[in-house]
């Protein structure tokens, strides 16, 4: 390979990543300020005696979480891919008990909404992802 074709090979290795980061992004951004904003909820849930509005944004969150993690599944760096599974089983069994009590209660913004859980938050799967968001910030800051 001449100098030339040598240039050219690494300029398109350059976009490559440039273009893997953006996709990335596309999944990490999102995902990141969905976790965040329903860990907001969450302790505004707490707070306030467990309020259906709380729950909802908590409810519209996890469903975007969801989402993302199933639509852009192909996305998710191989290390985090257990780490999307457990986040995506949590949510799955969450979401279904909470459209159960909702159906049968038609809670109010202002009303108690609890039910029992016990398929805990993964917490320390949620926080691999927020890291791997903040790693990727750091690279485009430094690009």
């Amino acid at each position: 390979m001449n100098r030339e074709e040598s240039d050219l090979h690494l300029g398109f290795s350059v976009n490559m990543q440039r273009h893997q980061k953006e996709q990335l992004a596309v999944l990490l951004s999102p995902l990141y300020m969905n976790l965040k904003r329903s860990e907001m909820a969450y302790r505004g849930f707490l707070s306030s005696g467990k309020l259906f509005c709380y729950a909802q944004i908590i409810f519209d969150c996890n469903t975007k979480i969801v989402d993302l993690l199933t639509t852009y599944g192909y996305l998710v760096p191989v290390e985090l891919e257990q780490d999307a599974l457990l986040l995506l089983e949590h949510l799955d069994v969450w979401k279904m008990k909470w459209v159960d009590h909702r159906l049968k209660n038609n809670p109010s913004a202002d009303d108690l909404f609890h039910f029992e859980n016990t398929n805990r938050f993964p917490r320390a799967s949620a926080q691999k992802f927020e890291d791997a968001f903040h790693a990727l910030r750091r690279e485009y800051l430094e690009e």
